[in-house]
C-alpha cells in the first residue's frame, strides 16, 4: 500500500479513453470496476493524475436504490459467503468517480446487484476468473452479456518485466524513500514489518557483492534489525 501512490500509471491501452468518449456520445453508460478496496481509492486517483482520461458516465439508479428502500443496504446483501470469499475479511466497497472499489466482492454479484434488470452488458476484464463469475450472475438477469478477455496487461507483462529485475528496483526505491524520510516507509521500519525485513534482507544478500555499506539499501537493511 505504502507504494501505490509512488508509482504513476497509464492506460494499458492509449485507445481506451477514446472508446469510452465514443461510447458515452452514443448514450451507453460506463463504469469501472476494481478489485482494490475502498481504502486505496485516493491511492488510485494520484497514481492516475492526468494520465488516464476514464470518463465514466453510470450512476447508481433504481436497483442500488432498491435496497435503501427496502432497509438493507448494498453492502449487507453482498457479505455472505455467496458474494465474497471472507465474509469476515470484509473491506467495504464505494462508488466514487465512475469506478467501483470492490475490494473482495464478486464482481458478478456486485452487477447483478447494482444493474437494472433487461440491461445489456458489455463487460471487459484482464482475469478470466472475473468474466466467468460475470456471465454466470448476469443470466437470466440482463438482456444480453458480452464479456471480453483484455488480455493486453498479461501480455505485456509476459514480454517485458524481468521479475528478478522488478524486485531490485523495487527495493531501490523503498531505501531511497527511507534515506528520504517517507512517513509511510519510515512507519514500516519502526513497526518491524515483517514482509519488508524479509524481502530487503533477500535483495541485500543478492546484491551483496554490489551493495556498499553506506547505500541507501544497506542503511534500511541496518535499519530493519535495529
Amino acid at each position: 500500500d505504502a507504494f501505490y501512490p509512488r508509482v504513476p500509471v497509464v492506460p494499458t491501452d492509449q485507445a481506451l479513453p477514446a472508446i469510452l468518449h465514443k461510447y458515452n456520445a452514443m448514450g451507453v453508460a460506463t463504469m469501472g470496476l476494481t478489485a482494490r478496496r475502498p481504502a486505496l481509492a485516493p491511492a488510485t486517483w494520484q497514481q492516475m493524475g492526468d494520465r488516464c482520461d476514464f470518463p465514466f458516465t453510470w450512476e447508481p439508479g433504481g436497483a442500488t436504490a432498491s435496497h435503501t428502500a427496502t432497509g438493507q443496504t448494498l453492502e449487507d446483501t453482498l457479505r455472505s459467503n455467496e458474494h465474497v470469499r471472507d465474509p469476515g475479511a470484509w473491506d467495504g466497497l464505494m462508488f466514487e468517480r465512475g469506478v467501483w472499489f470492490t475490494a473482495n466482492v464478486n464482481k458478478g454479484s456486485l452487477l447483478r446487484a447494482v444493474l437494472e434488470p433487461a440491461t445489456h452488458v458489455v463487460f471487459a476484464d484482464d482475469s478470466l476468473r472475473h468474466l466467468v463469475a460475470a456471465n454466470a450472475a448476469l443470466e437470466g438477469h440482463s438482456a444480453s452479456v458480452a464479456c471480453l478477455h483484455f488480455t493486453a496487461a498479461t501480455a505485456a507483462a509476459k514480454e517485458r518485466l524481468n521479475p528478478m529485475n522488478c524486485d531490485r528496483q523495487l527495493a531501490a526505491h523503498a531505501a531511497e524513500l527511507f534515506v528520504k524520510g517517507d512517513p509511510v516507509v519510515r512507519a514500516l521500519v519502526e513497526h518491524g514489518d515483517i514482509f519488508l525485513r524479509r524481502f530487503i534482507n533477500a535483495q541485500v544478500l543478492k546484491s551483496a557483492e554490489t551493495t556498499e555499506m553506506d547505500s541507501p539499501l544497506a542503511v534500511l537493511a541496518n535499519a530493519l534489525h535495529e
